[in-house]
């Protein structure tokens, strides 16, 4: 698969000594999946603490990081349940306006190392208290993780006059459309009647689906391994939404899921989304379906040039590449960048360093 000989710039540095060479006003938008900063994820081979760094929470990065973007620029940055309410406030301290947040919802969240406390306190010598704790454990089982999404706009700017002056923004939400069918009306034909609320009345009116689909939704399902187009399998949070107990949302029935987005069954990236070289990989790899769909919803296409500042194993830049746009991704970690590069090879993908 040949790319354009530009598509990608990958820079081994500190992205804070990159944002201060200058590069005012030169990017479209930012996708960024900073380092969480929960301390736990730690590089064995490259030796590597990077996620202790605490740069997700530092105003004068996320400051740094709006200067080189656009007005109006889309921000878009991956954070975790634990943590993503201090990234959030710095995003906001660093003067970028807080639009929204995405739910991304899965299933198929695995939590590792959340033993029982009834195995802990046994294990620690403190058997008498392990009988009232039976069941108990540290954590929940990670379902979600939320995706900041901000703007560069100064104080009392709109996106539309930010755009009219020479920027850029907005979402596409044209191209991230729900789709419906007959079997997707927003109600079923029937007659309202007369009450306390609203005094109208509506015999036998039938609703007919949105030509174009539905408006996308900030939350973002993910499907089980094993869905269909026409049900899901068994262990799909979706299904469970439509169930509820009640034997209306059979399948092929009208179900409360019609009103969210959603993707096909995506699990943690394959191997064949994640590079090793020298025996290193990067730990948190988000999957292309994913990073497909913000891509669209933030505006990467033909003509735009986009910034990864934490570029991990080149799996943001990838996606913004086969949008069609041009990225510029920048890490500290050499190792990370040689992933990077083992990624564009086998993508056919031309990169300038």
């Amino acid at each position: 698969m040949g790319m354009p000989s530009d598509a990608a710039t990958l820079i081994n540095a500190d992205i804070r000594d990159y944002l201060s060479t200058g590069h005012t006003g030169e990017f479209d938008g930012v996708i960024s999946d900073a380092p969480y900063g929960l301390g736990i994820t730690a590089d064995r081979r490259s030796g590597s603490h990077w996620d202790t760094s605490g740069i997700a929470f530092d105003p004068s990065f996320w400051s740094a990081l709006r200067q080189v973007v656009r007005p109006g620029g889309n921000l878009a940055s991956f954070g975790h349940s634990r943590t993503g309410h201090r990234q959030a406030t710095a995003i906001e301290d660093g003067g970028w306006r807080i639009v929204d947040s995405v739910a991304h919802v899965k299933s198929h969240g695995f939590n590792p190392g959340n033993r029982g406390i009834d195995t802990e306190l046994n294990r620690t010598g403190f058997e008498d208290l392990s009988s009232d704790y039976t069941g108990y454990t540290s954590h929940l089982k990670p379902a979600y993780e939320p995706i900041t999404l901000a703007r560069n706009l100064q104080r009392n700017e709109s996106l539309v006059g930010a755009i009219a002056n020479g920027g850029t923004g907005g979402f596409h939400t044209a191209a991230l459309r729900i789709p419906t069918d007959d079997l997707g009306r927003a109600r079923t034909p029937g007659r309202v009647t007369p009450s306390a609320a609203w005094s109208v009345s509506r015999p036998a009116i039938r609703s007919t689906p949105a030509p174009d689909g539905r408006h996308p939704t900030n939350i973002l399902f993910e499907h089980a391994r094993g869905c269909v187009a026409s049900a899901c399998s068994e262990d799909c949070g979706l299904r469970a939404i439509d169930e509820q107990g009640r034997t209306k949302y059979a399948d092929g029935k009208d179900r409360p899921s019609r009103f969210f987005s959603s993707l096909k069954y995506a699990p943690r990236a394959p191997l064949s989304e994640r590079p090793r070289v020298n025996g290193v990989s990067a730990p948190t790899v988000k999957s292309q379906a994913l990073l497909e769909w913000l891509c669209t919803l933030v505006g990467v296409k033909h003509g735009t040039t986009w910034l990864d500042p934490f570029c991990g194993s080149g799996a943001v830049a990838e996606a913004v590449v086969r949008a069609g746009g041009r990225v510029v991704s920048v890490d500290l970690e050499s190792s990370y960048v040689e992933l990077a590069r083992a990624r564009f090879r086998r993508l056919d993908l031309a990169w300038e360093a």
